[in-house]
């Protein structure tokens, strides 16, 4: 089991502030069943230098395998990623690939708040048509109620991996509805946990997944287990590549 969107890499972003809590997640994670990590923290290019970043992340995960150096227990395994903030033209950025999930071309990428626009839609398709990185969008039941319905399908549209957080799966009806009705829709293919702590926000993919199963059957919930484990796989081919027609009927994304 797979775990696509975390921060418990130490001393990255707001979640884990160190070694030691980076630790008990994984600890979290293991009992919970999941074997595959993968460590996303944010990356806001507005704010700090992608070079800059990726020094920070190597010198986090150093620090980390070295506080796990001599632990007489099994955690998860580590894989490398970020959760990147859109940012106009970004399908142009050299160091593209080195912010994708190791051992891919799949990124976890975070839109924006702010309503969305046909220029963000464009560099989407630019990061798969000119660059071959596939986004996964992450945490997608958060935007619905801030953007336009006719933009969201737009999105929705693309044929892209669509994440969705675990937690609100466990809450009330208010919480869940969106998941529930995405998932039923397939409008949305995995889940992970977007943990950032041992509190408020903790490692609770297993939890999620069984919500789902109570609510959409076994079947559909080991679907959404099953995607996360072949995102992080290389050889993965994504069986929803197809081409999809844009703003204005002008424009065509291969994906």
């Amino acid at each position: 089991m797979t775990d696509l969107h975390t921060h418990i890499l130490p001393c990255m972003d707001d979640g884990a502030r160190d070694e030691r809590i980076s630790i008990a997640m994984l600890r979290a994670e293991w009992q919970q069943g999941v074997d595959t990590v993968v460590l996303t923290p944010h990356c806001y290019c507005k704010k700090e230098p992608i070079q800059r970043f990726l020094r920070r992340r190597e010198t986090a995960k150093q620090r980390l395998d070295r506080a796990m150096v001599g632990l007489q227990e099994q955690l998860p395994r580590l894989l490398l990623g970020a959760e990147v903030a859109w940012a106009p033209h970004m399908a142009e950025w050299p160091e593209l690939e080195q912010l994708c999930i190791q051992g891919t071309k799949r990124l976890l990428l975070e839109l924006p708040l702010s309503p969305w626009t046909d220029q963000m839609i464009r560099d989407i398709c630019d990061m798969m048509g000119q660059r071959g990185v596939t986004p996964i969008l992450a945490h997608l039941e958060r935007y619905q109620k801030h953007q336009d319905a006719c933009m969201f399908r737009k999105v929705l549209s693309l044929g892209v991996p669509v994440q969705l957080s675990s937690t609100p799966l466990q809450g009330g009806w208010r919480e869940r509805r969106t998941l529930v009705k995405m998932l039923k829709k397939e409008q949305a293919h995995l889940l992970a946990s977007d943990c950032h702590n041992l509190t408020s926000r903790v490692p609770d993919l297993r939890k999620g997944l069984d919500a789902a199963a109570g609510l959409l059957g076994a079947e559909r919930a080991r679907q959404l287990m099953d995607t996360a484990d072949r995102l992080v796989q290389p050889e993965m081919v994504l069986a929803v590549h197809s081409e999809r027609q844009f703003a204005g009927g002008s424009e065509k994304c291969a994906l």
